[in-house]
């Protein structure tokens, strides 16, 4: 029954915020252990994934952080490729919902979490990658194209971050793919 009563809960939350703020429904999901455990963090993300707003609460983001990597690491080298690809799947979603502003040194921050927690996912990298790329992007055109020092660096730091997470990538043709 509790298993049914997270299912309600994760079919009708539209603010993720009163949802992490709510002591009982953290304590309910603590209740839940191994393939439960799993398929409620699951049901979880792709509740997420399917609001229609960016998040930037940093309860949410946390929590979601932690829901997701706890995920990550229930995988092994006997899963599947295919659980891999949905999980993949369902942490880019994650990371694509995440958007702090103009701040665009926590979203940085946020990424280079991300790149830690989610080592084993290849799809995930990729998307880490682009999203790195396109925060340089976003530095150029706010600066238009003439940076200080400190948006000179943060833009290095944005190379430097591709330049270590590609050749980290398993895939050859995604990260070729990423290279050109």
């Amino acid at each position: 029954q509790l298993h049914s009563i997270v299912n309600t809960v994760l079919e009708t939350v539209t603010d993720f915020g009163a949802l992490f703020g709510a002591d009982p429904f953290s304590k309910l999901l603590a209740c839940f252990e191994g393939i439960h455990a799993d398929a409620n963090n699951r049901k979880l993300l792709d509740a997420f994934s399917k609001t229609s707003h960016m998040c930037s609460d940093p309860v949410v983001i946390n929590n979601l952080m932690h829901v997701a990597q706890k995920l990550h690491d229930s995988l092994d080298s006997l899963s599947f490729e295919d659980e891999r690809r949905q999980l993949a799947a369902l942490i880019n979603a994650f990371v694509r919902k995440v958007s702090f502003g103009r701040d665009l040194e926590r979203h940085f921050d946020f990424f280079v979490d991300c790149r830690a927690a989610f080592d084993n996912l290849d799809a995930v990298k990729d998307t880490l990658v682009i999203g790195v790329v396109g925060l340089a992007a976003e530095t150029q055109r706010v600066v238009k194209g003439k940076h200080t020092p400190r948006t000179s660096a943060f833009a290095k730091a944005c190379v430097a971050y591709c330049f270590i997470t590609i050749p980290s990538i398993e895939n050859t043709l995604l990260r070729l793919h990423l290279n050109l």
